[in-house]
């Protein structure tokens, strides 16, 4: 016999009365087959009432561990209801929400920190917002760059008692999102880094290879190597990155060229003899001037062992 069959039969209803009347409610079908109670076999149902109705509600004491039938987990949840008719009641409102479809319970204004607790523990809330971050699902990995980001986010889901699940779902969101960014940016870095350099070529013409290695050449001699990854990965105010900045581009080329005189600039018929033996005369002359500029040796000798070797290699080729 099941719980609901139990309940239905209506004996726990009349002893949950106490009235001294509950020994004939078995025989309410007429047919005289309640006898188990004096007198209540005659079909009205009007036993003598010595039965488990003296009043005190003795017989009543046991209706839970009938109903479990040696049930102990389903004893233990009776045991939250004082009487067969808190019972029903409860088992009423379930049928009713059951009927109705599922409906989520809700929390009332100002509710108090044990309901609260209580609706976290029936919706799959963590108790504090450091739950959110446990038992993550697979694949789902949060950086030690981002964990300031979803502490925040577990403290926002949790004051907002959103269930366990919403972070798993967020943070998969979060972790595809950023990487759609860093592809789009690297794009954009790249189609940038293009439009900067045909400009550059179109202003500076065939000075556009020399001065952009005077700008590294001032950078590398002027910047340790800690600076000079911040300079590589610095961007401007509008995001876009500094060495993608023509203005400052020029500014990098015009500086070393102001600190060395020297860095001349080969023309587009740099590799023609005459215009090798030039600039070769043009730093001879400069080395023998004894001139302030001489602090920059090195960059005579930088300069001047290309082309050489490119003299070199022209005398080579027409002889």
């Amino acid at each position: 016999m099941t719980l609901l069959d139990r309940l239905l039969g209506g004996r726990y209803w009349d002893e949950a009365d106490g009235d001294g009347g509950a020994g004939g409610s078995a025989g309410t079908d007429g047919d005289g087959d309640g006898g188990d109670a004096d007198g209540a076999g005659d079909g009205d149902g009007a036993g003598d009432g010595d039965g488990a109705g003296d009043g005190d509600g003795g017989a009543q004491g046991g209706w839970r561990e009938d109903l479990a039938g040696g049930d102990d987990k389903l004893l233990a949840r009776l045991q939250r209801y004082s009487n067969p008719s808190d019972l029903g009641k409860a088992f009423s409102e379930q049928q009713a929400r059951i009927s109705r479809g599922f409906e989520p319970t809700k929390l009332g204004e100002n509710p108090t920190d044990e309901e609260v607790a209580q609706y976290r523990q029936e919706n799959g809330i963590p108790a504090e917002a450091a739950g959110y971050l446990e038992d993550l699902p697979d694949g789902l990995v949060i950086g030690e760059e981002d964990k300031a980001t979803f502490d925040s986010l577990s403290e926002a889901l949790h004051a907002g008692n959103m269930p366990k699940e919403a972070l798993a779902i967020t943070g998969q969101w979060y972790n595809e999102f950023v990487e759609e960014q860093k592809a789009e940016m690297h794009l954009e870095d790249v189609n940038l880094a293009e439009q900067t350099h045909e400009v550059l070529r179109e202003d500076w013409g065939t000075d556009y290879k020399a001065n952009m290695n005077v700008a590294q050449t001032f950078l590398e001699s002027n910047l340790d190597e800690d600076t000079m990854a911040l300079v590589k990965d610095a961007r401007c105010g509008d995001g876009t990155p500094l060495l993608s900045n023509v203005p400052f581009l020029k500014f990098l080329a015009d500086k070393g060229r102001q600190l060395n005189p020297i860095a001349s600039v080969i023309t587009g018929g740099s590799d023609s003899r005459e215009s090798l033996d030039d600039e070769i005369k043009e730093i001879e002359k400069l080395i023998d001037s004894n001139s302030p500029e001489m602090l920059f040796v090195h960059a005579f000798i930088v300069r001047c062992r290309p082309l050489l070797l490119k003299m070199a290699s022209l005398k080579q080729k027409r002889e």
